[in-house]
C-alpha cells in the first residue's frame, strides 16, 4: 500500500520497462506482486514481455512464476481458489518436459488442455514433451472452483553433434 494509503501513488518501487500495475488479471502476461491487497482488490504487475527469462507466454487468467519456468492458475500463490469463468492460453517459448507439481480442479468441468488431452480433477500432466510454440489452454466454468494448479517446464538441453572431418592425402 502506498504512503498515502492508495495503491497507485508511485510507491511500488521499480516497475520494469514495458510493465504497469493493474487491478486483477488481464489479457497479458502478468506476475503477482505478492498479493498486495488494497481497497479495490489484488494488484498485478502486467507485462507485455516475459520477465526473468520466462519460458512461457500467457494471455488471460494465469500467472508466470518469477523464476519463469512455471505457470499457475489465477490466485494460486494467494492460497485462494481460482475464479469462475476464467480462461487463459499458455504458449511454450522453449522446448522441454511439462509436469504438474500440483493439480486440483473441478472434476469434469474446469479443464486444462495440453496437446489435445484434457486434464481435470487431481491428475495433471506428467512428463509431457512440449516443443517451442505448443499451446495449452485453461478454462473454468461458472460454478464451483478449486485450488488450481502449477505446471513447470524442464527445458530440454539442445543436442550437439560432434563435427567429423575427413582428410584425404
Amino acid at each position: 500500500m502506498g504512503k498515502d494509503g492508495s495503491c497507485n501513488d508511485g510507491s511500488w518501487g521499480s516497475i520494469p520497462l514495458g510493465c504497469s500495475v493493474q487491478t486483477g488479471g488481464g489479457g497479458a502476461t502478468h506476475f503477482k506482486t505478492g498479493g498486495v491487497n488494497c481497497n479495490s482488490g489484488i494488484y498485478s504487475l502486467v507485462c507485455g514481455v516475459p520477465l526473468f527469462g520466462a519460458l512461457w507466454e500467457v494471455h488471460g487468467n494465469c500467472s508466470i512464476t518469477l523464476t519463469g519456468n512455471c505457470v499457475t492458475s489465477a490466485d494460486y500463490f494467494l492460497h485462494d481458489d481460482y475464479g469462475v469463468n476464467q480462461s487463459c492460453t499458455i504458449t511454450a517459448l522453449s522446448a522441454g518436459t511439462l509436469s504438474a507439481s500440483d493439480f486440483v480442479t473441478e472434476v469434469g468441468y474446469d479443464k486444462l488442455d495440453v496437446l489435445g488431452v484434457k486434464y481435470h480433477g487431481t491428475v495433471g500432466p506428467q512428463g509431457v514433451a512440449l516443443a517451442v510454440g505448443d499451446a495449452l489452454s485453461w478454462t473454468s466454468d461458472q460454478s464451483m472452483n478449486a485450488t488450481g494448479w502449477m505446471l513447470c517446464l524442464e527445458v530440454t538441453a539442445p543436442t550437439t553433434t560432434a563435427a567429423t572431418t575427413t582428410s584425404v592425402t
